[in-house]
C-alpha cells in the first residue's frame, strides 16, 4: 500500500480512504464478533486494530506521526475503531434478527440467542 500511495504519481487521499475502507477493514475484522462481546478482555486486539488505523490515517493523510491520533482520523474520514466495531455488531444483530422463522440458524442458535 506504501507504493500505492506514492506522493508524486500514485492514488489520491480519496482513492487511498477507498482502499482502506474496502480491502483493509473487511479482513482486519473479519469474525470480530468472536471476541468483541460484553465481558470479553479484547484490550490486545482494540490496541492493534488502533494503531492500525492510525498507520492508515497516516498514510492517507500523508501526516507526520506526531499528529493528533483522532483529528488525523477525522480528516481522514475514518471513525474511530470502538464505533466501527459497535456498528458492525448492531448490524450483524439487524441481520439476525430479520431472518424468517423457518431459516436453518434459528434452529443453531437457539432461543437465548435470538
Amino acid at each position: 500500500m506504501r507504493m500505492l500511495g506514492n506522493s508524486t504519481r500514485g492514488l489520491s487521499p480519496k482513492q487511498q480512504h477507498l482502499l482502506y475502507r474496502s480491502c483493509v477493514v473487511p479482513i482486519a475484522t473479519y469474525h470480530y464478533h468472536l471476541w468483541y462481546f460484553d465481558g470479553a478482555c479484547n484490550k490486545g486486539a482494540m490496541n492493534q486494530l488502533k494503531w492500525m488505523q492510525w498507520k492508515a490515517a497516516l498514510w492517507i493523510m500523508g501526516a507526520f506521526r506526531t499528529s493528533p491520533t483522532g483529528s488525523l482520523e477525522a480528516l481522514a474520514g475514518l471513525i474511530p475503531v470502538h464505533l466501527m466495531l459497535k456498528k458492525l455488531v448492531m448490524h450483524a444483530v439487524y441481520r439476525v434478527a430479520t431472518l424468517s422463522d423457518t431459516h436453518p440458524l434459528h434452529s443453531m442458535m437457539g432461543k437465548r440467542l435470538l
